[in-house]
């Protein structure tokens, strides 16, 4: 089940994020205050639901998105960590026309978010992205 209302940008955001951790939405739900769902893990199948509390809705996550698609799509992620360094991020994203400023924004952004891990309807860790 996907219900968005008008939290697209923050829903886009979720599948490029969940995409580092080999991992794809199964289902969602975006609410006033928070998102849960559940992801199912790419290598085993298993599931794990989620939730995120703590975005906020003036943030425009679309060049976080951009930057989380240009690091899976080039299998920079190991677990939660970048295994590339700042500088060569960079200057890839200058190859597609970004300024260092607009880079460094979307990486600091992207090191903020903490997603909580629900087991049992407890939680029991965070999805988060470290250098």
């Amino acid at each position: 089940m996907v219900r968005i209302g008008n939290k697209s940008a923050q829903f886009v955001f979720l599948k490029s994020y969940f995409k580092l951790f080999n991992a794809s939405i199964k289902s969602i739900e975006l609410n006033e205050n928070e998102i849960s769902g559940v992801i199912e893990w790419n290598e085993d199948h298993e599931m794990q639901e989620f939730v995120w509390n703590s975005f906020n809705i003036y943030t425009d996550y679309s060049d976080v998105s951009s930057v989380n698609n240009f690091l899976a799509s080039n299998k920079l992620m190991k677990g939660d960590r970048i295994c590339t360094s700042i500088d060569s991020i960079i200057e890839n994203m200058a190859s597609s026309g970004w300024d260092v400023e607009r880079t460094l924004t979307a990486l600091k952004i992207l090191r903020d978010v903490k997603i909580a891990m629900i087991d049992k309807m407890e939680i029991t860790d965070y999805f988060y992205v470290r250098f």
